[in-house]
């Protein structure tokens, strides 16, 4: 269920940007959008190293499998927002909290793009602090994966 949900979502989003935004920064949101999607199937399914991941990703992990099980403390309070997903989600939890940082990280990439065209600033600004914004290595890398940075 999990993996056809972030499929679903995934189409929605990219369909939705298509729609709603001119055509190369639908492009340029697209590609921030599917690159996020990317790293974070290679470190869901460990298919390559990613930076920012690691031990502490596992640790959330593993505290929060203990405390939907009620077998473990709190490590912190987004072990209460990994839990909210683990709950629903079940076996999936994981995934889904997962994706909902990459959702995350990609709304403040289209944040950025509508509040800047709504104060009217140039068009080529724009594209560069959308870009900017887009492929920073780390913050891709930190959006994409099970950790609460990505919220920072």
């Amino acid at each position: 269920m999990s993996i056809a949900l972030v499929v679903l979502i995934s189409v929605a989003v990219l369909v939705l940007t298509a729609i709603k935004i001119d055509r190369l920064p639908a492009v340029l949101l697209s590609l921030a959008f599917l690159l996020r999607l990317l790293v974070f199937i290679a470190d869901y399914y460990h298919l390559a190293p990613i930076p920012f991941s690691g031990s502490d990703t596992e640790d959330f992990h593993v505290a929060t499998l203990a405390y939907v099980a009620g077998d473990g403390p709190i490590k912190t309070n987004y072990t209460y927002v990994l839990a909210f997903f683990y709950r629903i989600f079940g076996a999936g939890g994981r995934m889904m909290a997962q994706f909902f940082n990459v959702l995350l990280s990609y709304g403040t990439v289209v944040l950025l793009y509508a509040t800047l065209r709504w104060l009217k600033v140039n068009r080529k600004l724009i594209l560069a602090a959308v870009a900017v914004l887009s492929f920073m290595p780390a913050i891709v890398c930190l959006s994409s994966v099970l950790l609460r940075e990505a919220w920072a």
